[in-house]
C-alpha cells in the first residue's frame, strides 16, 4: 500500500478533510454577532474567511498536478530515474506542496482584519496588491491546468492510439493494461471534477464579484463540493476501494457484539 500513488491520494484526502472541518465553523459564525477587536481579527484570519481552506484547496490542486506528472513519467519514461518519485522523494514533494501553499496564502493571513466600522472582515491592502495576488493565483491555476492537459493527453494518446503496452503477451500484461486504464480514468475524473468546482470561483474572485451575491455563494458551495466528491468517485470506479470499505464495515459490525459484551461484563463487575 505504500506507493507513490497512494501517498498522494492520502495527501488529497487529508487536505479535503481539513477543508470541510474548517468549513462548518466559518459558515456557522455568520449567524451570530462577530467578535470585535483583536479576537475578531484572529477569527477572521482562521475561521470566518476560510483561509485554512484556501491552503488545503491549493494542496489538493497541486497534488493532483503532481500525480499527473508522476503517472506521465511512470508510463512514458519508465527508465528515466531523474524525475521518478520514490518513497523519500514523495514525502519531500508533499512537504514542498504544503510549504508552498502556506506561503502563497500567507499574505491573506497578514492583511486580513476585522473592521468595527463596517462590522465585517476585510483585506487591508491596496488594489495593486489585490490584483497581483489574484493574478498570481490565476497564473498558478493556468500552469496546473496546462500541465494536467499535457500529461493526460500524452498518456491517453500513448495508451489508446499508440498502444504502448505490447499485445498478446500473457494475461498478466493484459491485466496491467486494464489496471493502468482504470487508474487513468479515476485520475481524470478526480482532476476534472476538482477544476470544474474550483476554477469558476477563482475567476469570480479575481474579477471582484461581490461576496454577498447569489452567484458567488453558489460557486463557493461548489468549491466545498470538490472536497466531498472524491470518495463517491472512488466507490464507483475503484474495486479496491469498494472492497476495503466493505471490509472496514464488516470489521465494525463484528466488533459491535464484542464491545457490547465487554460493557455488559464491566457493568456486572462494577455492580
Amino acid at each position: 500500500m505504500q506507493t507513490v500513488f497512494n501517498y498522494m491520494l492520502i495527501n488529497v484526502a487529508v487536505s479535503d478533510i481539513i477543508s470541510l472541518a474548517f468549513c462548518v465553523p466559518g459558515i456557522t459564525i455568520r449567524f451570530f454577532r462577530h467578535p470585535r477587536g483583536i479576537l475578531g481579527t484572529l477569527i477572521c484570519k482562521f475561521v470566518t474567511m476560510h483561509l485554512i481552506a484556501g491552503i488545503t484547496l491549493l494542496v489538493s490542486g497541486l497534488t493532483l498536478t503532481t500525480i499527473s506528472v508522476e503517472r506521465h513519467n511512470a508510463l512514458l519514461r519508465p527508465m528515466d530515474s531523474r524525475f521518478k518519485l520514490n518513497g523519500t522523494r514523495t514525502k519531500i514533494m508533499i512537504c514542498v506542496i504544503w510549504g508552498f501553499s502556506i506561503a502563497f496564502v500567507l499574505p491573506l493571513f497578514i492583511y486580513q482584519k476585522y473592521s468595527d466600522e463596517v462590522e465585517d472582515c476585510y483585506l487591508d491592502w491596496g488594489n495593486i496588491a489585490a490584483h497581483t495576488f489574484w493574478g498570481c493565483l490565476a497564473t498558478l491555476v493556468g500552469i496546473s491546468v496546462s500541465t494536467l492537459c499535457f500529461c493526460y493527453f500524452r498518456i491517453l494518446k500513448a495508451i489508446y492510439l499508440k498502444n504502448i503496452i505490447p499485445p498478446n503477451q500473457g494475461n498478466r500484461i493484459e491485466q496491467d493494461n486494464r489496471d493502468r486504464r482504470k487508474i487513468i480514468k479515476l485520475l481524470l475524473t478526480m482532476t476534472g471534477l476538482f477544476f470544474v468546482c474550483f476554477i469558476p470561483f477563482v475567476v469570480v474572485s479575481a474579477i471582484g464579484v461581490s461576496t454577498y451575491s447569489v452567484f458567488y455563494q453558489v460557486l463557493y458551495f461548489l468549491v466545498y463540493c470538490s472536497c466531498c466528491v472524491n470518495p463517491v468517485v472512488y466507490i464507483f470506479q475503484s474495486a479496491n476501494y469498494r472492497a476495503g470499505l466493505k471490509d472496514l464495515w464488516n470489521k465494525r459490525t463484528d466488533r459491535q457484539p464484542e464491545r457490547s459484551l465487554e460493557l455488559w461484563s464491566r457493568a456486572r463487575v462494577e455492580s
